[in-house]
Parts: C-alpha cells; sequence; structure tokens
C-alpha cells in the first residue's frame, strides 16, 4: 500500500514531457487566430469583387489603352515643322496642359508627342531621336522638350522675343490689344519662367501703358495683377464714354 501511494504522489515522465509552457501556447493561438484573419479579409474581398464593390486593377495592357484613348479622345493636333515659333511654343503648351489633365508619365508624353509630329517634322524626330540613342542620352520629357525648342525655337529667338516683350509700348493700339500682346510674349520673359510674381507684372504693364493711362492708375493702390486688369478695364470704359459722349 505504501509503495502504491509514493507513485500516485509523483508525477510521470510523460506528463513533463507533454506539459508546455504557457508563452509557447499563446504564440501557437495568436499564429491561428491571425491565420484565420488572413482567410477571412480574403473572403470579404472576393466576395466585394464578385458583386462589384471593388473593381481589380485593369491589366497594364488594358490600361495603356485607355491612356491612349482618353490622349486621342482630346484632339491633339500635329506638328508638321515650319518656321514660325510661336506656333512650336504653342503646340508644346498645349501638349503639356493635355498631359497634365491625363497625369502622363515621362514615357507617355514622349511617346504621344512624337507620335503626333508628321512630315518634316516625324523626319527631323526620326534623325534627333537616333542622335540621342547613339549617345546613351535618357530621353525624358524634358529632354525632349529641350531638343524640340532646340530646333523649332532657338534661343537667338527667343532672346528676340524676350526683348520685343521688354520693350513692349501701347502705342496707338487700345489697352484690351496692349494686354493681348503683353500676355503673348510674358511666357519668353526670363522673369515669366522663373520669378512671376505679381509686383514684376505691374510694373512691367504699367510701363508700356499710355502715359495718360498709367497716370490714372497709379492713383490707386495696386497689389494684384488682377486688380490691375480691373482697373485698366474701368479705364477703358472712361475714355471710351469720353469718345462717345
Amino acid at each position: 500500500m505504501a509503495s502504491n501511494s509514493g507513485r500516485r504522489g509523483r508525477p510521470s515522465c510523460n506528463a513533463q514531457a507533454t506539459q508546455e509552457p504557457n508563452e509557447d501556447r499563446w504564440e501557437r493561438m495568436m499564429q491561428v487566430i491571425q491565420e484565420q484573419t488572413a482567410v477571412a479579409i480574403n473572403l470579404v474581398k472576393s466576395h466585394a469583387q464578385i458583386i462589384g464593390l471593388v473593381q481589380p486593377p485593369p491589366p497594364p495592357s488594358e490600361s495603356r489603352s485607355r491612356v491612349i484613348y482618353d490622349f486621342l479622345k482630346l484632339k491633339p493636333q500635329p506638328f508638321t515643322g515650319g518656321h514660325d515659333p510661336l506656333e512650336a511654343q504653342s503646340w508644346l503648351d498645349e501638349l503639356n496642359k493635355i498631359f497634365e489633365i491625363l497625369q502622363c508619365t515621362d514615357e507617355q508624353k514622349v511617346a504621344f508627342a512624337s507620335y503626333m509630329l508628321k512630315g518634316a517634322a516625324n523626319n527631323w524626330w526620326n534623325l534627333a531621336r537616333a542622335s540621342v540613342m547613339a549617345k546613351e542620352s535618357p530621353m525624358n520629357w524634358e529632354h525632349f522638350q529641350e531638343v524640340f525648342l532646340g530646333r523649332y525655337f532657338p534661343e537667338c529667338i527667343r532672346l528676340q522675343k524676350e526683348q520685343e516683350f521688354i520693350q513692349l509700348q501701347q502705342g496707338g493700339i487700345s489697352v484690351a490689344e496692349y494686354l493681348t500682346k503683353f500676355e503673348e510674349l510674358a511666357r519668353f520673359s526670363y522673369h515669366y519662367r522663373y520669378d512671376p510674381n505679381e509686383t514684376w507684372k505691374i510694373n512691367q504693364l504699367m510701363q508700356g501703358l499710355r502715359p495718360d493711362i498709367r497716370l490714372n492708375l497709379v492713383l490707386h493702390e495696386l497689389t494684384s495683377y488682377a486688380t490691375l486688369l480691373f482697373l485698366d478695364f474701368q479705364t477703358v470704359v472712361f475714355w471710351f464714354s469720353k469718345i462717345l459722349f
């Protein structure tokens, strides 16, 4: 009887081997919970896609086709070359507006712009691209614009346009015509490209106005270019009424 009670009081070797620490049991439990959670999330996503709540991303080829379709839908104009630098600059400006709307990548911008080059411009591009590839230079959008303007809007002509803007005077034309010419040439100015602040625009515009109109405007405290344009409009109405009445 004594020997039997002694055996009952001591834990067996098998019981010690199967007993696990509390930390191990918690780790296994957390792992199972995480696995089950991941399975549940995947099931919810699959169900949402089936009923149309979440659309899977389109394949790369379909996405590219969509961008091309959207680009052509905006009806970009082809560029055939020519000797008018303003036409070349305007063509590039229009493309940049389209690219901003579509949020095109650099690669797409170069591809779309080169596609719109026709005739003599396309012949030039084939030679220019071959030269760039031979030099192993990257052809990003910034580089494309630099090469394009170098051909169709050389720096010497850009400097002439900048001087034309700096020396612009209203003379005998109307205020409205002067403003149109001012805003057309302003984009070629260094300040317009790198530091187009309000003070510069106001001073530059005032400088070219006729003295009688400029005198009427200096009586106002001008803080923005938009205010100046509004006062210019009032001035036009004032002088027009004097002529008529």
